[in-house]
Formats: structure tokens, C-alpha cells, sequence
């Protein structure tokens, strides 16, 4: 299943993934809790998933994550916001210098097997293979 969530000519692309549409009464609840909400840009997280989507007047705006982004691309994920104008951008890094530091971590606070999925999840974004 691919996801796509479009904000102007950001795109969010997701494969792999089972975004679990929800129902309309779920999706009612959560406009009405966003808009309930005194802001105009409403930050989320959890999910390392950049998105930026519109309910109502609000703006939903996940930036995804610096380190461990969960849609295939493993360039870091970030938001910007600008005179209050919004916007996701990706950011190369040295995902390899990364991946050796993890690598000289203390066995006992971090187990191999961790530390080979943590590796895997770098390079590839978080995506499934």
C-alpha cells in the first residue's frame, strides 16, 4: 500500500504501510480536537513520518525525525516554519559516521541484534524490505 499525504508541492509518500484509514466518527473526533485547539499549526509526532495536512483552518504538521524516519527515506526529516508558513524538508547527513558510532556503543547497554536493526533502520529509512 502506498500513502500519499499533499500539502502544496510537499508530497509524503509511505510504502509498506498500513496507514489505517479511519472511520468517518473517528475522523470526526479528531477535526473536532484539532479545532478545538487555540493554534494555528498543530505539531504531532510518534510516527517518524513527515506529514503536513489542513483541517479546517488548522494545519497538521508531523516533521518526521532527524535520525530514524519511517518512510524509506533515511535522509534526516524536518519542518521549517517560516512567518508562519510551514514546510518539510530532508537533509542530507553522514549516516554511515552514525551508524559507526552505534556501532562503538557498550554491549552490555545495547545488544548486538539492537544495534544490527538499529544499523539496518539508518541506511534505509525505516522502510520494510
Amino acid at each position: 500500500m502506498v500513502s500519499r499525504e499533499t500539502w502544496g508541492d510537499q508530497t509524503a509518500e509511505v510504502k509498506g504501510r498500513n496507514t489505517g484509514e479511519a472511520g468517518n466518527g473517528q475522523r470526526q473526533c479528531v477535526e473536532f480536537g484539532v479545532m478545538a485547539l487555540e493554534a494555528d499549526i498543530v505539531l504531532v509526532g510518534h510516527t517518524h513520518i513527515p506529514m503536513m495536512l489542513r483541517i479546517g483552518d488548522k494545519i497538521v504538521l508531523n516533521p518526521g525525525s532527524v535520525g530514524l524516519p519511517s518512510d524509506g527515506d533515511p535522509r534526516a526529516a524536518l519542518a521549517v516554519i517560516e512567518d508562519g508558513v510551514p514546510r518539510l524538508e530532508r537533509v542530507e547527513y553522514d549516516i554511515e559516521a552514525t551508524e559507526a558510532t552505534v556501532r562503538r556503543l557498550d554491549r552490555k547497554a545495547l545488544p548486538a541484534t539492537v544495534v544490527d536493526k538499529l544499523s539496518h533502520l539508518l541506511r534505509v529509512g525505516g522502510a520494510r524490505i
